[in-house]
């Protein structure tokens, strides 16, 4: 596997299309939110937790629907439905996602 088929499939776990509309919600929720003086910072820290939850949430997700995804035309060629990713490997990436964005959102 390639770095860039690596990538490729991480992003598609990670539902990331999906992901960035969370993201941009998320974004407007802390604008509308936020005092006068918008805190950079902070935002950059919800967003960067966010975006790891998100993607932790779609790789989860691929792994319990996995058996179901690979009956249906339009998900059997998802990384865990065609057993192009491994799965134990995914659910540790999704784990540490899911640490990673936590980490983030508390601090």
């Amino acid at each position: 596997m390639t770095t860039k088929e690596l990538v490729n499939d991480v992003l598609e776990l990670s539902k990331a299309r999906l992901c960035l509309l969370a993201l941009l919600m998320a974004s407007i929720g802390f604008a509308l939110g936020s005092p006068k003086v918008f805190d950079w910072k902070t935002f950059l820290w919800m967003w960067t937790g966010t975006a790891f939850i998100g993607a932790a949430s779609g790789m989860f997700n691929q792994y319990l629907e996995k058996e179901i995804d690979r009956k249906m035309n339009r998900t059997k060629n998802r990384p865990l439905a065609s057993g192009r990713f491994p799965t134990r490997k995914a659910v540790l990436l999704g784990y540490l996602f899911g640490i990673i964005g936590e980490v983030f959102l508390l601090l």
